[in-house]
């Protein structure tokens, strides 16, 4: 990883980051990341597996390095991977008039089991649209984009 400069900016918000290589041949794929996590469908054993490369993001302090999470795992063809910012997982939205709450990793995984064998199309559908009916009335409170790549 390239040397950063060592001084501090005094900013300590950090960009969420993932990388990914698909190895074709071996049939790997490995990730490194800072600040966002991933979800996994795996075709073999019908699961979901959301992965947290790491909790915090690369921002201008050098220690912020020390949060680089990496891995890597072999797939199969229609294994999925769902990446996300969160910009979805943290909007609030609320139940009628009860207090306002993330729309968080449970809806999300729900709505992306509901559609587990769907389109990519299909899929960005029908989540924009639990998001934007969980969002109701309330404000857009970050960036927003998800990517869903099938193997």
């Amino acid at each position: 990883f390239p040397q950063l400069a060592e001084a501090s900016t005094g900013n300590d918000v950090g960009v969420d980051l993932v990388l990914f290589e698909f190895d074709p041949d071996r049939k790997l794929v490995s990730w490194a990341g800072a600040g966002m996590g991933f979800v996994h469908f795996s075709v073999e054993s019908n699961c979901f597996e959301r992965i947290q490369v790491a909790r915090f993001g690369l921002s201008g302090n050098a220690k912020s390095r020390q949060h680089i999470g990496c891995g890597k795992k072999s797939w199969v063809k229609g294994d999925r991977y769902f990446l996300y910012t969160d910009g979805l997982t943290d909007q609030v939205g609320r139940i009628g008039h009860g207090p306002a709450r993330a729309f968080g990793n449970g809806r999300l995984m729900e709505s992306l089991r509901q559609s587990v064998n769907n389109a990519a199309e299909e899929v960005n559908h029908s989540l924009g649209m639990a998001l934007q009916q969980w969002q109701g009335v309330e404000k857009r409170r970050d960036d927003l984009s998800f990517l869903l790549v099938v193997l």
